[in-house]
C-alpha cells in the first residue's frame, strides 16, 4: 500500500514539474535561475508547487538603486545594486527558501543516486558518509544558484562573486539540508527503523517529505537573513 502511495505521489510531482518547465518556458522568469527553481520546486512539493508558483509568481522583481542604509551589510556590500519587490516580507521569504532548496533539491538527487550507485560497494560507506556528500552538493549548487542571482550586482570576479554567494546562503542552505536530515533519521532509525534505499520508489516518497522539514526549517533562517539585510529578498 504504502509503495502504491509514493508511485501516485512521485508521479504526479513529475507532472507538476513538467506543468511548471512549461510554464517557465511560456512565460519566461526574467531570472532564468527560476524557470529552474520552479520546476525543482514542483518535484518534491508537486501540486503545492503549483499552487506557490501561481500564488508567488505573480509581481516579478525589479532592480533599482537603494537608500545607503539599505545596501547590504555583509562587511562588502553589493556595491550599489539592490533587489526590490512590492511582495509582502512573507511571501519574499517564501520565494528565497525555495529558490534556496531548490539547490539542496538536485543536490540530493545527484549525491543520493551517485551514493547508492557508484560509492555503496565502498568499505565503510554508511549513510552518514551519503549526508556528507549531499551537503557538499548543496553548498555548491545551491551557491550557484544565488550566484545566479547576484553576479550581475556585486562588481567582483567570478570566483568571488561565487564566494560571496556562498556566504549569503551557508546558514539557510545549512538549515534546509538539517531539516530534511533530521526528518530521514526519525523515519529510518526512530520510527520503523527500516531503511530504504534510492532504487526504491518510496525512498524518494521520503525524501520529499523531508524537503517539506527542510522547508520549514530554512523559511525562519531565511526571514531573519532577510529582515537584516544579510540577504536579498526575491
Amino acid at each position: 500500500m504504502w509503495n502504491i502511495l509514493a508511485w501516485i505521489t512521485i508521479c504526479l510531482a513529475i507532472l507538476s514539474a513538467i506543468y511548471l518547465g512549461i510554464q517557465g518556458y511560456r512565460r519566461p522568469a526574467k531570472m532564468k535561475i527560476m524557470n529552474v527553481v520552479w520546476v525543482l520546486t514542483g518535484l518534491w512539493a508537486s501540486i503545492l508547487g503549483v499552487w506557490a508558483y501561481f500564488r508567488l509568481n505573480e509581481s516579478p522583481m525589479v532592480m533599482e538603486k537603494p537608500a545607503e542604509k539599505e545596501k547590504m551589510n555583509m562587511g562588502a556590500s553589493m556595491s550599489g545594486m539592490n533587489m526590490t519587490s512590492d511582495k509582502p516580507l512573507w511571501e519574499r521569504v517564501a520565494l528565497s527558501s525555495l529558490h534556496c532548496g531548490a539547490g539542496c533539491v538536485l543536490a540530493d538527487l545527484i549525491g543520493e543516486t551517485l551514493g547508492f550507485y557508484l560509492f555503496r560497494q565502498i568499505t565503510g560507506w554508511s549513510i552518514v558518509w551519503q549526508w556528507i556528500l549531499d551537503y557538499f552538493f548543496a553548498l555548491m549548487i545551491g551557491a550557484f544558484f544565488q550566484y545566479a542571482v547576484i553576479h550581475k550586482m556585486v562588481h567582483l570576479s567570478k570566483p568571488a562573486a561565487f564566494w560571496k554567494a556562498l556566504k549569503i546562503d551557508f546558514l539557510s542552505l545549512t538549515g534546509w539540508q538539517t531539516g530534511m536530515y533530521g526528518f530521514m533519521y526519525i523515519v529510518f532509525f526512530v520510527s520503523p527503523g527500516i531503511v530504504f534505499t534510492a532504487n526504491e520508489m518510496i525512498f524518494w516518497w521520503i525524501m520529499q517529505l523531508a524537503m517539506l522539514s527542510g522547508f520549514i526549517i530554512a523559511y525562519p533562517i531565511n526571514w531573519v537573513l532577510i529582515k537584516s539585510g544579510y540577504k536579498p529578498s526575491m
